[in-house]
């Protein structure tokens, strides 16, 4: 160390870091592809959806039925993403629609300045 100095620049899209004792490197990619942001976006509404499901009072196995309302450039991630969704929200049914079904318990959220709206109803 008193002889020299070495330093790295990582490359663009690229974040690192030297770990404690500097012996090792952890480097990682963080430049986000199309797939990354719409399961990213698949996450976020999945938060959302599980607020609502909390404030409508479900248990934890109500199975549900979902209407999501989402900006256009989201909708492509949510089909893609469709069956992680239903998964992860336990809705047996999805459906893209700009007012929830009746009886159902409306949610409006907002992720990274966008609205989000979902309705949950307990499935039969």
């Amino acid at each position: 160390p008193k002889e020299y100095e070495l330093l790295l620049d990582p490359k663009e899209g690229v974040a690192c870091e030297s770990l404690p004792g500097n012996d090792t490197i952890a480097v990682l990619d963080v430049e986000l592809d199309d797939t990354l942001i719409a399961e990213g976006r698949a996450r976020d509404l999945v938060r959302v959806v599980q607020q609502a499901r909390k404030e409508a009072g479900l248990h934890i196995s109500d199975r549900i039925r979902l209407d999501v309302s989402v900006p256009e450039a989201w909708r492509a991630a949510i089909d893609e993403f469709e069956s992680y969704v239903k998964e992860q929200t336990l809705a047996v049914e999805l459906s893209h629609t700009t007012a929830a079904s009746e009886g159902a318990h409306s949610h409006e959220g907002t992720v990274s300045g966008e609205t989000l709206r979902v309705g949950v109803v307990r499935a039969n």
